[in-house]
């Protein structure tokens, strides 16, 4: 099973990719516009994604080394979310 650290990093090698992927497109000249687009858009999303799991796992170790309640986590998480989906 992945550590979350590992399950993190995972996560930045596809944004990595994706990202690798349209350079590589557009120094080619391959740079279909609807495929593009696509691909920025995927890119975006697993961008944020990242952040939002990042930030959570952040705010939950904190609230974990000054012990705090697990109603606190539960906040956090909900917090993290709606932070997300602004």
């Amino acid at each position: 099973m992945k550590t979350t650290t590992e399950k993190l990093i995972h996560r930045l090698n596809r944004i990595e990719g994706q990202i690798d992927a349209v350079r590589r497109a557009i120094a080619k000249g391959d740079a279909d516009c609807l495929t593009q687009i696509r691909q920025v858009k995927a890119a975006r999303s697993a961008l944020k994604s990242f952040a939002e799991a990042y930030v959570e796992e952040y705010a939950l170790a904190c609230a974990k080394e000054s012990h705090a309640s697990p109603r606190l986590a539960s906040k956090l998480r909900e917090v993290v979310i709606a932070a997300f989906t602004l």
